[in-house]
């Protein structure tokens, strides 16, 4: 079995979880917000698309032998010191917030119905680059596409995509519930 697989599988199990969580919801319920600085659960989903779609680029220059290291990679334990400091960030407790970068803020404007499956071609295009990938390139490292001096490797990059959707798919499922309580 290749080594993406394992990624491959992760993201199919994410758009499962979303498409059960968020299949039956209306365009109300999907921008529905419990305050003006909130995300609704259409703005999680779409952050999640956006987000996805800079990583493309690197991923398209990997397999077209275009891909270089970035600088900051050549400085001793940078990619993992980044790549797990990130990873981490997103695996602990939802109660701790973040704030975005702006090269990742979702649509501030009504999200449509059709959110769904903009994802699901988002996770079709991504399935498609990373099994695309070697495993050789799995082991190149990137800059963040929020900040270049921010570096991992690939792998990281795709532990911390597959880790941020269900750190969103979680933050999703919070709005529904607090839009019920609200209804």
């Amino acid at each position: 079995m290749k080594i993406t697989q394992k990624w491959l599988d992760e993201l199919d199990a994410n758009l499962s979880l979303f498409n059960s969580a968020f299949n039956l919801l209306d365009s109300k319920s999907l921008n529905w917000k419990p305050d003006a600085k909130s995300w609704s659960v259409g703005q999680c989903i779409h952050h999640l698309i956006t987000t996805n779609n800079l990583y493309f680029p690197v991923f398209q220059d990997l397999i077209n032998g275009k891909h270089k290291t970035p600088f900051m990679a050549n400085i001793p334990g940078a990619t993992n010191m980044f790549g797990n400091l990130i990873y981490k960030s997103l695996n602990e407790d939802r109660k701790k917030k973040y704030k975005t970068f702006p090269v990742f803020e979702p649509s501030a404007s009504s999200i449509s119905e059709n959110i769904l499956n903009d994802l699901e071609a988002n996770h079709l295009k991504l399935k498609k680059a990373i099994s695309g990938l070697s495993n050789a390139m799995l082991n190149a490292s990137m800059a963040s596409p929020a900040n270049k001096i921010v570096v991992y490797k690939i792998s990281k990059a795709l532990d911390i995509i597959c880790t941020h959707e269900r750190r969103h798919y979680h933050q999703a499922k919070e709005v529904l519930e607090l839009a019920k309580l609200n209804s």
